[in-house]
This record gives C-alpha cells, structure tokens and sequence, in this order.
C-alpha cells in the first residue's frame, strides 16, 4: 500500500465515523474539489503535506490522533516509493 492509499483510507475512515461527507471536509478546510477528489482516489503518488496538515486541523485533530491508525502501524508494509 502506498504513503497516499493509507492517507486516503483514514481520512475517509474518520469521515465515516464522524458522517460527514468530503464535501463538507472540503468546505470546512478550503481545499479545493479537485484537491479532495484527488486525494482520496488516489490520483497521485503522494499527497502534500500542506494539505494534509489542513485537513487534519480542519478535523479538529492532532497529527497524532491522525497517524494513531493500524494503517500507520507497520512502516515496512508500506510502499515509500
């Protein structure tokens, strides 16, 4: 699994638990459609840190609570490249 699938599971992991939708996490931390749908399907290799910290601050989380995930957990089972 890459750095972007596991990103990209647990936004839509908390998004679930939380029923909001991506539309709303878009609304709430100014990304941008485009950005948001790239993301979490996975469009590119990686994602930018930038947003990334937007939307975990938009989630009202720390960076802990966001990597505190099974997802997180074995760095070798995850594809750096």
């Amino acid at each position: 699994m890459t750095t972007n699938e596991c990103v990209s599971l647990r936004i839509r992991e908390i998004l679930s638990k939380r029923q909001m939708t991506s539309y709303k996490l878009e609304q709430i931390s100014c990304i941008s459609h485009s950005t948001m749908k790239a993301l979490l399907n996975n469009v590119n290799n990686s994602c930018n840190l930038k947003t990334l910290f937007l939307i975990i601050q938009s989630l009202e989380m720390t960076v802990l609570d966001f990597f505190n995930s099974p997802l997180f957990a074995d760095l070798d089972g995850i594809d750096l490249d």
